[in-house]
């Protein structure tokens, strides 16, 4: 403003030795006069008006816009910001930078993942994950309202897991995404603390259900998962050419390739490890793979209800521990294996924990959304929150 007054001036600077009037004088009451003139007036009145937006521009760039409002049923309301939304947002687009990388790689570098249409209504990565957050985000601050309405308040446990789970972020984190607003290592451990009461209380909440666990435990039948864990050798019967085509062997080719595994079956069952028959490299690694395209692998495993390759599961099942097979034609190649166990429960267990979850988790989100959700008055505001870049926001 004041630029403007003074650039609509006339040059005035030619200087009289003798003024033909004295300046009018203003007295004050205790005897001070002041120098007034129109000019000197405007532009004070053009600096002050300059200050003022200045600290009102100021002011809006420093204060924290409301993003989510959450008010309980006996209206007390909470407010969240990008303060609490920033580690969400982080989490969120290190996630998804991983399937930035993999659509870089298939359509170049160029490829702008965040932002290209994933389907025909014009959604986004970007505009998907903006959605997860606010979903994810809301839950999490409703049940952390309804936890502490209920008494909770955070545990020297629970302070503890939000202070590892902070450091171990932290440590993870940029130098630039360290500075990022709601990025603090302050803002990162109170948003996890925040998780971290309404987990307790999601738990507890559970535990309150009465869910049947010995029902749940008795729907998966412990047949269907019985295991055998094996160390195999494998070499495939096909091989692809250089344009990328996939052909079988021709049965000269194969034969040459069994005598290959034939050989190798000889210094299998009389090596001390089956695991190193192929040596180290020149850092000590174990080799796992030859000339001959022959692999090691040490993580085989057959489970009964999926099997591994039917032409010669039996046979599989039929071994004792420790016992090395004859070479073994199967649906894709041939196999030396040695059976290392066949009494672990480690996939049934895994099967009762995944089926007990679904279910605890299915009961939950009954509760949550009949008797938890419906207490509270969600408002998300997005004139503030598209403001939010996601895609790019923490990368």
């Amino acid at each position: 403003m004041s630029k403007k007054i003074i650039s609509g001036e006339k040059n005035t600077t030619t200087v009289e030795k003798t003024p033909k009037h004295e300046p009018k004088r203003l007295k004050q009451s205790k005897g001070v006069s002041i120098n007034i003139s129109a000019r000197n007036v405007l532009l004070t009145l053009g600096v002050i008006a300059v200050i003022v937006a200045c600290i009102l521009v100021g002011y809006d760039q420093l204060r924290q816009k409301v993003i989510i409002t959450i008010k309980d049923s006996q209206n007390k309301e909470q407010n969240y910001d990008i303060k609490n939304l920033a580690y969400y947002i982080y989490q969120g687009e290190a996630q998804g930078q991983s399937m930035a990388s993999l659509y870089a790689q298939i359509y170049g570098e160029g490829y702008d993942y965040w932002n290209a249409e994933m389907q025909d209504d014009g959604t986004t990565a970007a505009s998907t994950l903006a959605d997860g957050i606010i979903a994810d985000a809301t839950e999490d601050f409703v049940l952390y309202q309804q936890a502490t309405s209920e008494g909770y308040t955070a545990t020297d446990d629970d302070k503890k897991t939000a202070n590892e789970q902070t450091t171990s972020t932290v440590k993870n984190m940029t130098r630039k995404q360290k500075l990022i607003k709601g990025l603090s290592k302050k803002d990162i451990y109170n948003a996890i603390l925040i998780q971290t009461i309404g987990e307790r209380y999601k738990k507890d909440k559970i535990a309150s259900l009465g869910l049947d666990y010995k029902k749940i435990k008795k729907s998966i039948k412990k047949s269907d998962y019985k295991q055998y864990d094996f160390q195999y050798y494998f070499v495939s019967t096909s091989t692809t050419n250089a344009d990328g085509n996939t052909r079988k062997l021709s049965a000269d080719e194969k034969k040459e390739l069994k005598k290959k595994m034939e050989e190798l079956l000889k210094t299998a069952k009389t090596a001390e490890d089956f695991a190193t028959i192929f040596g180290n490299d020149e850092n000590g690694n174990a080799v796992t793979k030859n000339a001959d395209n022959i692999e090691y692998k040490a993580d085989g495993q057959l489970i009964e209800k999926d099997g591994f390759d039917q032409k010669i599961d039996k046979k599989i099942k039929a071994m004792k521990v420790d016992e090395i097979s004859d070479v073994l034609e199967g649906s894709e190649g041939f196999y030396i294996i040695k059976l290392t166990d066949n009494t672990s429960t480690d996939s049934y267990d895994s099967a009762v924990k995944d089926a007990v979850s679904k279910k605890e988790e299915s009961a939950f989100t009954t509760e949550y959304q009949s008797n938890i959700e419906p207490n509270y008055d969600v408002n998300v505001i997005y004139k503030n929150w598209n403001k939010i870049k996601i895609g790019s926001y923490s990368i």
